[in-house]
């Protein structure tokens, strides 16, 4: 397990970013990304931050605020917890980093950068809201194939969207049970056709495509 930190520093609408080129056997190799690096022992969050905003770029972060935990779940690299921050005020003067080139970006230009498909789901986040959230990321490879995003409100609507299913489900299976039924009853009179059990029939088969589909969901 990884603990790790990313910042976005902001200035007249624009992120600083890096351009990892540099770094030998860097899993982020000419991708773009905020600053930030590994936690050394005993750091907190804010340590780690400020000691690698600080290395990579020169900067003294003056003001910065926490926004969310990152989970990076992959099939090649160790599972990565990431603390992701902003910030807006900082002193100093950039310095060339040892990890690639560092370059304002504006915001609106951001996400067409050779970035992680995962960033995107953040960086829009950092934009649009300022509630702190959870995100999870699971890669296979550079490949990114699943994502969870998680906050307040979110919990409270999946919740509520949970509920909707599982009434759903079981008025779909209690009708399921009554449609069978019917189907057996038909076809011990030698009635299988008729339009009466082929509309069953095709009742049958909706119903059980929608239960599939909501065992799928929930348990996702």
């Amino acid at each position: 397990m990884q603990l790790s930190t990313l910042c976005y520093i902001e200035q007249d609408g624009k992120y600083l970013m890096l351009h990892r080129t540099k770094k030998a056997n860097d899993q982020s190799h000419d991708k773009w990304l905020g600053i930030g690096g590994k936690f050394e022992t005993e750091e907190s969050p804010d340590d780690c931050l400020l000691r690698e905003v600080k290395e990579e770029t020169g900067l003294t972060l003056m003001d910065y605020n926490f926004r969310g935990i990152v989970t990076f779940i992959s099939d090649e690299w160790e599972t990565e917890y990431m603390h992701l921050f902003t910030a807006t005020g900082f002193q100093g003067e950039l310095i060339e980093c040892d990890e690639g080139k560092l370059e304002w970006i504006d915001k609106t230009e951001v996400l067409a950068l050779n970035i992680w498909e995962g960033d995107k789901i953040f960086l829009k986040r950092l934009n649009g809201s300022k509630d702190f959230f959870s995100l999870k990321l699971e890669y296979r490879g550079d490949m990114l194939i699943k994502s969870i995003m998680q906050d307040s409100n979110d919990a409270k609507n999946e919740k509520n969207n949970l509920l909707g299913y599982e009434r759903m489900y079981r008025e779909l299976k209690q009708s399921q049970v009554k449609v069978i039924a019917d189907m057996a009853d038909l076809k011990a009179k030698g009635k299988t056709n008729s339009v009466t059990y082929k509309q069953l029939m095709v009742k049958k088969l909706n119903n059980q495509s929608v239960i599939s589909m909501i065992e799928i969901y929930v348990s996702y």
